[in-house]
């Protein structure tokens, strides 16, 4: 069991996110777009994305924090990422389930990289059993796989929970909170 002294949800966490998602931000089904506006209404002054690894590419992807239209580094590899942004210590991982695998271990074994999540489903079982040893191993944190997100009402927001923006201001989830919720895909 891990013993945090800082909770796993916070305003003042930054995360990144592994993944190419042009097609999604196209179509706000990423969750990126979803939770850079979750970010913008629970009263932050900065985003929580802290950057984006998109194997192969460098660069920055625009997207938008509440009504401002900000610009989002993108790295080509997890080392990269987290060298450029030490104080993020989440990752958000939107790989195939062929490779979320290789892509959570690598981020596990990132220093600043305390919590991972997985979105995929269909990771095999044994792989998933070696991330969770050596993040427990660790004190780290493991979140999926086959994950739909998770939520701290007015902290954090991790995938899909919640559903859109439009969802979360009617809720009010942008409110603070002691209460988070973590799902989980069935899968069959």
């Amino acid at each position: 069991m891990c013993n945090f002294a800082s909770p796993l949800c916070s305003r003042k966490r930054w995360s990144l996110f592994f993944g190419n998602f042009v097609y999604a931000f196209a179509n706000h089904l990423c969750c990126r777009v979803t939770h850079q506006d979750f970010a913008g209404h629970k009263g932050r002054e900065t985003p929580s994305v802290a950057g984006i690894i998109n194997p192969g590419f460098e660069g920055f992807q625009k997207l938008f924090f509440g009504q401002e239209e900000i610009a989002i580094p993108v790295h080509s590899n997890i080392e990269a990422s987290c060298a450029a942004h030490p104080t993020a210590d989440v990752l958000i991982n939107f790989a195939s389930y062929r490779t979320a695998a290789t892509s959570s271990m690598a981020a596990l074994k990132q220093p600043t990289i305390r919590v991972v999540a997985i979105i995929a489903e269909g990771v095999p079982e044994l792989d998933t059993k070696q991330l969770i040893v050596y993040a427990r191993a660790n004190n780290k944190v493991v979140i999926g796989p086959a994950t739909v997100g998770g939520i701290q009402a007015g902290a954090f927001k991790i995938g899909d929970t919640a559903g859109t923006i439009d969802n979360i201001i009617h809720c009010k989830l942008y409110r603070p909170g002691s209460v988070g919720f973590v799902s989980k895909s069935v899968c069959s």
